[in-house]
């Protein structure tokens, strides 16, 4: 029965996916599409879009237009007709798929209620200021900027302001600056005028003239004692005193904008050029320190021109003055500063009381602090400040060139000239100059040019020296030469340049304008080395630790001492300063120094050795081989030699050198006068060595004598092994060396007797 259950089971289920198939075989033909569709670009209003179908049923896929969509525009930016408040203006948007499609709306005039308005940036006097404004719109907000006109002049600050702002209209400028001198008004004349770049400014109470360049750097050119007479407009005319050369000065570069104006006896400071001035005179106004300050005029006419005035009181605490100070000033029509006219009454000390206190002309507010002039107070002094002014469109004759433009005073080029030894005077050039060494050379300064022409001063941009050595440029000065490294010096003025060179060989020294705008190199070849003005001499002397170079003069006189057979080396040499110029060749002899000294016991080998035979004071006497007069003198004692039983019949140490400062103990033990054995104990170590003295000897040979050095040998017999020996030296000092490694280093150390 399971069988036959489970045969009709199978079939059942083969039968039902037999149906299946027939049934999805037969709808492919009859299925009534439900498609899913997905936009794959979107039409415009240009151009249709594109869509693709996906059948949910039986996954058909289609691909169909989606037409074009009148309002499917993609608009730019507002192009803006801006209004005005008298006119209406208008926006448009044009498509960026279809330039032919715009939009446009009609932009109301500017006092429409409608604009919300902001300002940018408030307009001045000086110039236009800005406000933006958005007018709402469906496609999006219209926003367009439109400008402001300049700010009216209403206040007085306003025709300051414009005073500064157009001083670049002014040609020229000339007035007076009157000032109390001792109770008596002093006039000084000024005047400047504004070229291309440059002031050119004539003060004739301290008599100078300025040039005033400014391209970016200052710089200034001044001519001192100078006066000029003038014409009715207050202009230069011709020089009644010519006055000094042209030199660079170090004047404020605020002088670009004129003279220096100030109200000294006032006390208020100072500032370049009229319109500056009236600036600061307003700015201390306006503060009203004093409470004072009134605006006396603002007057803006018809034709554009403006009149202002103002007055204020300033108290000098310094000098306890107090001044009432009056400003009035005018503006051409194109608002730039015409005339300005400043007075300063000055209130100070009218008398002295009966008790000695100074009696004022002005008195103090107590609760306020400010002062005030007495109704019956006269001022001790009035300055004052005068001036007017042409613009550059006004001048009848326009300001000349600047006759010294930046730089124009320097160096752009010169000549050296020297003599030779036969008297023929050549130019430097690229050839060597050949040099006496330690003898001074005369350069002469010619055909210089300046950057300006026909000026040719070198006093403008003056030479400086420079020892030119491995790359360097060391200064040169007339005290360089007592430096050894250096051995070269130097002198220079307006005319010349005088170089010394102490040293031999090739030397380049190099002759530079202070502005480095030119140099000159000369290549010097230094010979002829002199005598030294006076000869020194050393000796090769032995002391406990050895032998060493010590200057003679730092010896004791009766403390250079040698032995008979020991040779003394002595050489002559110069002072210091004159080592690397001079030559100290020289001869040297001997004589008797006092009685029993002979000159046949003694011996000068090579120029430079000493050996005496016998006992005695002896003499040297070494002379300049380049000039007999220049000589020095050296005395040596000759002692007999030390015997055996000294050197021998006493202990020594040697201090080694290590960083535990290593002492070693020798001991002698004499046989007899000239051997025996000496014992060497270091490190708790300790080695034996036999000994043998053969005492210096003199022996004659075919005439000539032959001096035999003392000689000491050792040679081990017993204890450590340390690799000892002992040996003596002409000066009688005994060497101790040892094959024991110390600190890396083998040791060879002079002993020293053990002090009793």
């Amino acid at each position: 029965m399971k069988t036959k259950k489970f045969i009709s089971a199978v079939c059942s289920a083969v039968l039902c996916c037999s149906f299946a198939v027939t049934a999805f075989a037969g709808c492919k033909k009859e299925c009534e599409h439900v498609y899913n569709w997905t936009v794959q670009t979107e039409s415009t209003c240009s151009a249709d879009g594109v869509r693709n179908g996906v059948c949910g049923i039986c996954s058909d896929v289609i691909t169909e237009a989606i037409p074009v969509n009148p309002e499917a525009h993609a608009y730019g930016d507002w192009e803006v007709q801006v209004p005005t408040d008298a006119a209406k203006g208008k926006a448009v948007k044009t498509c960026t798929l279809n330039a032919s499609h715009k939009t446009e709306t009609e932009l109301p005039v500017l006092t429409d209620g409608k604009y919300t308005v902001e300002i940018k940036s408030p307009s001045t006097v000086t110039q236009e200021g800005s406000a933006e404004y958005t007018y709402p719109h469906d496609l999006g907000d219209i926003t367009f900027t439109v400008g402001l006109p300049k700010k009216e002049i209403t206040e007085l600050s306003d025709a300051v302001t414009l005073a500064v702002e157009n001083k670049g209209e002014i040609g020229k400028t000339a007035g007076t600056m009157v000032m109390p001198v001792s109770g008596k008004p002093a006039t000084n004349n000024f005047y400047y005028e504004f070229g291309d770049d440059f002031t050119h400014i004539i003060s004739d109470g301290d008599s100078r003239e300025f040039y005033c360049t400014d391209d970016g750097d200052f710089y200034a050119v001044e001519i001192s004692n100078v006066k000029y007479n003038y014409d009715g407009k207050g202009y230069p005319t011709d020089k009644k005193t010519a006055g000094s050369d042209p030199a660079q000065s170090s004047i404020n570069a605020g002088y670009i904008d004129g003279i220096m104006l100030a109200l000294g006896y006032t006390g208020t400071p100072g500032a370049y050029g009229a319109e500056d001035f009236l600036s600061v005179l307003f700015e201390i106004a306006d503060e009203n320190r004093n409470g004072d300050f009134v605006e006396t005029e603002l007057n803006v006419k018809d034709d554009g021109t403006v009149d202002g005035g103002f007055t204020f009181g300033y108290f000098m605490d310094s000098s306890q003055r107090f001044s009432t100070i009056t400003v009035k000033f005018n503006l051409n029509d194109t608002l730039s500063l015409k005339n300005l006219n400043v007075e300063s009454k000055i209130y100070g000390i009218e008398s002295i009381d009966g008790e000695g206190n100074p009696v004022y002309g002005y008195v103090q507010d107590e609760e306020t602090g400010y002062y005030s002039v007495k109704s019956d107070s006269s001022p001790v002094g009035i300055e004052s400040v005068s001036l007017k002014q042409e613009r550059k469109s006004e001048l009848e004759t326009p300001v000349a060139d600047n006759p010294y433009p930046k730089n124009a005073l320097l160096v752009k080029y010169f000549d050296l000239t020297y003599k030779t030894q036969d008297g023929q005077t050549l130019t430097v050039g690229e050839e060597t100059v050949e040099f006496s060494a330690g003898a001074p050379v005369v350069f002469s300064i010619v055909n210089v040019e300046n950057v300006a022409e026909n000026i040719n001063k070198i006093s403008y941009d003056p030479i400086e020296a420079f020892l030119r050595d491995d790359g360097k440029d060391i200064p040169l000065t007339a005290s360089t030469g007592t430096d050894n490294k250096i051995n070269v010096s130097a002198v220079t003025n307006n005319s010349t340049a005088t170089i010394r060179c102490f040293r031999m060989g090739e030397v380049t020294v190099v002759l530079k304008t202070r502005s480095r705008n030119y140099e000159k190199v000369i290549k010097i070849n230094v010979g002829n080395p002199q005598p030294p003005s006076v000869l020194l001499s050393e000796v090769y002397r032995y002391y406990d630790t050895g032998y060493e170079w010590v200057d003679y003069l730092t010896i004791e006189e009766d403390d250079l001492k040698i032995y008979v057979g020991q040779s003394l080396e002595f050489r002559a040499k110069a002072p210091e300063a004159e080592e690397s110029y001079t030559d100290v060749s020289y001869t040297a002899s001997v004589s008797d120094a006092e009685q029993g000294a002979s000159v046949a016991d003694a011996d000068i080998s090579t120029n430079n050795m000493f050996t005496a035979s016998k006992p005695g004071k002896y003499e040297l006497t070494l002379v300049s081989a380049l000039d007999s007069k220049i000589k020095t003198y050296l005395y040596i004692i000759v002692e007999e030699a030390p015997d055996a039983e000294l050197l021998f019949g006493r202990d020594y140490y040697a201090q080694l050198e290590d960083p535990e400062r290593v002492k070693a103990d020798i001991k002698f033990t004499p046989a007899d006068a000239v051997s025996g054995t000496v014992t060497v104990s270091f490190l708790g170590m300790t080695e034996t060595l036999s000994y043998e003295f053969t005492p210096a000897s003199i022996v004659t040979a075919n005439g000539n004598r032959v001096y035999n050095n003392p000689r000491l040998v050792t040679r081990r017999v017993s204890g450590a092994e340390l690799g000892c020996s002992l040996s003596i030296n002409d000066a009688y000092g005994i060497t101790l060396s040892h094959a024991k490694e110390i600190s890396g280093q083998f040791e060879e150390v002079v002993i020293i007797p053990v002090k009793a």
